[in-house]
């Protein structure tokens, strides 16, 4: 299966345009919450790594004009490139090159699970964020569905686990916690992308675990 057809089936939309629009609103309320934790100064210069369809990175442009995108999908490299007109590297993350110490904020949301080497990576980010900077995220809680029912999730891991490999990588961890999308109502309006702060076992509930990170200065 080629990485467009992936994403389709994965999320059930032929068009990407239907696909964002959806992804913008279910992701809405999860980055407002993250961005008074951490908010993004409009001088930031701010990554985002596995865009997908854009959802994040179209909430991160309304704060920065100085943001990318790392998106190793061909297939929506181009379609994040052609709507948002901004950077997008379509490589791995460690094939991407950033200088040491050169960026204010990363984010990836659902992606961690993803990754064949994912210490590695969280290492190779640490060493592109400023002293003071972030990486903030999120990634699935480890019931059972969230494990099978992707061949690609690789590490699905409870957010203890996760806890200690963030602060072995040297970050410090200001916020982390549970975050339950509420099913189908945000695709009315985006103000009803309603997150409730606990882990639900049962479908078609999408609980994930939410992470702010800092270097330390």
């Amino acid at each position: 299966m080629n990485d467009a057809d992936y994403f389709k089936e994965q999320y059930k939309l032929n068009d990407p345009e239907k696909a964002f629009n959806r992804f913008a609103r279910s992701q809405y309320s999860i980055f407002k919450k993250l961005n008074r934790i951490a908010p993004i100064n409009y001088k930031d210069f701010v990554v985002e790594v596995g865009s997908g369809y854009g959802g994040i990175l179209n909430n991160i442009l309304h704060h920065t004009k100085n943001a990318c995108s790392i998106e190793p999908s061909k297939f929506l490299s181009k379609f994040l490139m052609d709507k948002f007109k901004v950077d997008v590297y379509d490589t791995p993350i460690e094939l991407t090159d950033f200088p040491s110490e050169s960026i204010d904020k990363i984010y990836m949301f659902e992606v961690l699970e993803h990754l064949k080497s994912p210490i590695q990576t969280l290492e190779t980010m640490f060493s592109w964020i400023k002293p003071g900077g972030y990486l903030i995220g999120t990634t699935p809680f480890p019931f059972l569905r969230d494990i099978i029912g992707d061949s690609t999730h690789l590490f699905v891991l409870h957010p203890k686990n996760w806890e200690r490999h963030f602060i072995n990588c040297g970050f410090v961890v200001d916020a982390m916690g549970p975050a339950t999308l509420i099913p189908y109502v945000h695709r009315f309006n985006r103000v009803f992308s309603i997150n409730l702060p606990l882990y639900i076992p049962f479908s078609p509930f999408v609980s994930t675990t939410y992470f702010v990170l800092r270097k330390p200065t």
